[in-house]
C-alpha cells in the first residue's frame, strides 16, 4: 500500500512540475503573429539558429525572414527576424542585455533587439529592422489589449 500511495504522489508531483515548465509556442504560431503585425513572410525556419545560438532558459526559437512585399524584397540585404522564447523573464532580459552588449562591441548597428511580451525576444536584422520591431510591439500590444477586454 504505501508503494501505491509512493506511486500516486510522485505521479501528482510530476505532473504538477509539467504544469510549470512553459510551452514554446509552435512555428505556426510565430509566423501568424508576424502576420498580424503587416508583415509578409518569405521564409521561414522552426528551430533556427542552431544550437550554439542557444542561451540559458532558451525553449523555443525560429528564423523569419520578412518584408512589405516578398516579390520586391532585396535578397542581398533582408529583414530577418531571431524570434526566441525563453522560461523566465529573467532569461529573457539576460539574453537581450547579453546581444545589446555584443552587437554594441561590434561597432556595427546591424541589428535591433526588443522583448516581446513576459518571456519573448526578437532580434532583427536588415535594414528596416526598427520598423519590424515596431510592428511587432504594437501586434503584441493589440493582442494583449484584445485579451484583457
Amino acid at each position: 500500500m504505501r508503494a501505491v500511495i509512493v506511486l500516486f504522489a510522485t505521479g501528482l508531483a510530476c505532473q504538477y512540475a509539467a504544469a510549470q515548465v512553459p510551452q514554446a509556442r509552435t512555428h505556426a504560431e510565430i509566423v501568424d503573429f508576424v502576420v498580424s503585425a503587416g508583415l509578409a513572410v518569405c521564409e521561414s525556419v522552426p528551430n533556427a539558429p542552431d544550437a550554439r545560438a542557444s542561451g540559458q532558459g532558451v525553449i523555443g526559437k525560429h528564423l523569419v525572414e520578412v518584408a512589405e512585399d516578398c516579390a520586391r524584397r532585396d535578397a542581398g540585404n533582408p529583414d530577418v527576424i531571431f524570434a526566441f522564447e525563453f522560461d523566465t523573464t529573467a532569461h529573457r532580459d539576460a539574453a537581450l542585455e547579453g546581444f545589446s552588449r555584443a552587437n554594441a562591441a561590434s561597432f556595427m548597428d546591424y541589428a535591433s533587439t526588443w522583448p516581446i511580451g513576459e518571456r519573448g525576444a526578437v532580434f532583427v536584422a536588415g535594414p528596416a529592422r526598427d520598423a519590424v520591431g515596431k510592428r511587432l510591439q504594437d501586434a503584441y500590444a493589440r493582442r494583449e489589449g484584445a485579451a484583457g477586454n
